[in-house]
């Protein structure tokens, strides 16, 4: 009987941490839980071809989600921003800094940007400037690497 308890607990133990390899390999990102202004996440590209999608919402104009990406090589990054479900919001990518808002897109429009970057890590910033809609509001950001 002790054998199939051990047994059990091995195949347990085994199918949670394929879970998180799993996780992890999908993603890579690591949520840091939130912040004063929304959440921040982690990403890094090492290669061209290299992608990542990021679901997100924020429950206030004054709340922003934070992207770390480090480059570790020169690469073009394209981020395509778009509104989630509500049309007529407008959303924004802040960068370099919180404060100034690089590109912004009322829904449907979608904001498409690219930028040429060296290698290093990079902080943009996503939030609305407008929600007749409510909150809380939902949104996509895909950063995609391609050759620098």
């Amino acid at each position: 009987m002790e054998a199939k308890h051990v047994l059990a607990g091995l195949l347990m133990l085994v199918v949670a941490l394929s879970s998180v390899s799993f996780a992890l390999s999908q993603g890579g990102n690591a949520d840091l839980g939130s912040l004063s202004a929304g959440k921040s996440f982690l990403y890094t590209f090492t290669a061209e071809g290299q992608f990542k999608l990021f679901k997100s919402h924020v429950k206030s104009l004054s709340d922003q989600v934070t992207y770390k990406i480090t480059l570790t090589t020169n690469l073009k990054l394209t981020i395509i921003i778009a509104d989630c479900c509500v049309m007529g919001d407008t959303i924004a990518l802040y960068y370099p800094i919180n404060a100034i808002v690089a590109a912004s897109a009322t829904s449907p429009v979608i904001i498409d940007v690219i930028y040429s970057l060296s290698a290093g890590t990079y902080t943009f910033y996503v939030g609305y400037t407008a929600v007749p809609g409510g909150f809380p509001a939902e949104f996509f950001v895909w950063f995609i690497a391609t050759h620098g």
